[in-house]
């Protein structure tokens, strides 16, 4: 945007409501970043928990081996695992705010070239509010769902085959459910982007009358 934020003499009001609308979304994106660190804070606080309890009993017993975890700790890596899938779906919902916000700037930014205002050729950043996709298949917000559902998919597998282990080939099911948890993790990431990619292609435009005013309306404030 060419004025970067800046009232300059002279705008227009409807320049003045998009520029206001402009830092208002500017400064939900960072509230919502910073919500999402703490929400990544928070998973891997509680993918450690079982870890730390888990080391508190070694010190006790004095040996490490998965086969021979007690089974208390197994419940507590399966609670862990199912309780962190809850964290990963916030993490997720907090990312598709801020892709929301994201792409509402780029379409102020697109509703600033329309009205006139230049801007500079040596930076340019998107003007449409199709931009930043919601998937984005391989990008880090990819890789860090996936990891999260990895570890929660290993917690899972890990407490259901130790808890199965007396019924013989039952505890190979544990194997099992943790991958299927892995799958449901996958599946929720991508049906939601999908999903939000499908509502979001018309709700991001301005009306006329949002941003200009009507004849004989009094100057916006």
């Amino acid at each position: 945007m060419a004025n970067n934020g800046a009232v300059e003499p002279g705008m227009s009001d409807s320049n003045r409501f998009l520029l206001e609308e402009y830092n208002g979304l500017l400064e939900l994106d960072k509230a919502r970043n910073e919500r999402f660190d703490r929400l990544v804070t928070m998973f891997l606080s509680l993918a450690g928990a079982p870890w730390v309890l888990y080391a508190l009993v070694i010190k006790e017993k004095g040996n490490f081996t998965l086969a021979g975890m007690p089974r208390l700790i197994a419940v507590v890596f399966l609670i862990v695992g199912l309780l962190g899938f809850l964290v990963v779906i916030m993490c997720i919902q907090t990312k598709f705010l801020i892709t929301m916000y994201m792409r509402a700037v780029n379409t102020i930014r697109g509703q600033f070239i329309s009205a006139g205002d230049v801007i500079p050729n040596g930076f340019r950043l998107p003007m449409s509010g199709d931009k930043p996709p919601y998937f984005e298949k391989g990008s880090y917000n990819f890789y860090a769902a996936l990891g999260m559902a990895f570890v929660n998919g290993s917690y899972v597998s890990l407490a259901c085959y130790q808890l199965l282990s007396p019924w013989g080939h039952l505890k190979w099911g544990g194997i099992v459910g943790g991958l299927v948890w892995v799958s449901i993790h996958y599946w929720y990431y991508v049906h939601q982007a999908r999903g939000r990619e499908g509502r979001g292609k018309d709700e991001l435009s301005f009306l006329d009358s949002a941003v200009a005013p009507k004849p004989g309306a009094p100057p916006s404030k």
